[in-house]
């Protein structure tokens, strides 16, 4: 069962992970802003959960092409990632496709990472 990227990385399960690479270091900086940040922390949540019920599971950068067009073409998914934007902008925390990739890569797995 896939669970919201998200949240694995408060479960029990550890793993030492080496933050050498620039995409390790983009997804723990996006993972700290947004926990550290309440109203971020649930439009995230608010936001994983509304994917994982439309069946969009993955990492956004690996969706297929019909995957992309129902995600474009789904108004309540565009209504809730405009909401999760504009929070991200009122933040003043600027990120792209690529760091929430990174994001997704990286605390997507059933591993947790700890990072020491």
């Amino acid at each position: 069962m896939f669970r919201p990227a998200f949240n694995t990385f408060r479960q029990s399960y550890r793993r030492y992970a080496s933050i050498t690479t620039d995409s390790h270091k983009n997804a723990i900086e996006l993972y700290y802003k947004i926990n550290k940040n309440p109203k971020l922390y649930e439009a995230m949540m608010k936001t994983s959960t509304l994917l994982l019920s439309k069946g969009f599971a993955s990492n956004p950068v690996d969706l297929s092409l019909n995957q992309k067009l129902r995600l474009l073409n789904d108004t309540e998914i565009q209504d809730t990632l405009r909401e999760f934007k504009q929070l991200l902008s009122d933040e003043k925390i600027n990120i792209d496709l690529k760091v929430i990739g990174d994001f997704f890569q990286f605390f997507g797995d059933d591993i947790v990472y700890e990072i020491k």
